[in-house]
């Protein structure tokens, strides 16, 4: 199914991504934590500093049922929409349901995928909301969804689910935006 979203995305008019101004326009920020993965709490770490870099104004997180209390707990103004397993549908694409409760409160700008391998439901997401920048872990698919993507050294697959992935994709951000 991945293979097949993937294909049709790619028959879409591509879009040119300014970075400079990408970087200079985010007002709201999608991030999607690990779906699938227990190590939510590294990805939430670097949350509020990828935040700050960007200096989004409003931010929403997708979280499985289990975060949400750990996503309220951050030191920033969140919004935390919860997935839920009527959320993905039989493809493994969200739901349109999902699309409309991430969109509810206007255009999101940029999207970032904290999840450190391709998940379809996540990588997806990012492109149905209609972000202009989309970040996640570059992979033989990812182009498709991403148009900035963190390299993972392919003979590396522990810098994929280690902690210094967090980290790494927080140091790549703020050189982007240059703090």
């Amino acid at each position: 199914m991945l293979r097949a979203y993937a294909w049709w995305l790619r028959r879409r008019r591509p879009y040119v991504l300014d970075i400079t101004q990408a970087i200079r326009r985010v007002e709201r920020l999608l991030v999607c934590l690990p779906p699938d993965v227990p190590e939510t709490d590294a990805a939430l770490a670097v949350v509020p500093h990828i935040v700050a870099c960007l200096d989004a104004r409003a931010t929403t997180i997708i979280a499985r049922e289990e975060a949400q209390a750990a996503c309220e707990q951050l030191s920033l103004p969140v919004r935390v929409v919860t997935l839920h397993p009527e959320d993905r549908r039989w493809s493994g694409l969200p739901a349109p349901r999902l699309v409309d409760r991430v969109k509810a409160d206007g255009v999101i700008d940029a999207a970032i995928d904290l999840t450190p391998r391709l998940h379809l439901l996540t990588a997806a997401l990012c492109v149905q909301t209609g972000a202009l920048m989309r970040i996640g872990v570059r992979d033989h698919r990812s182009d498709a969804f991403f148009n900035l993507q963190l390299a993972v050294p392919p003979d590396d697959p522990a810098s994929l689910t280690d902690r210094p992935f967090y980290p790494r994709l927080l140091r790549t951000i703020q050189g982007l935006v240059g703090r």
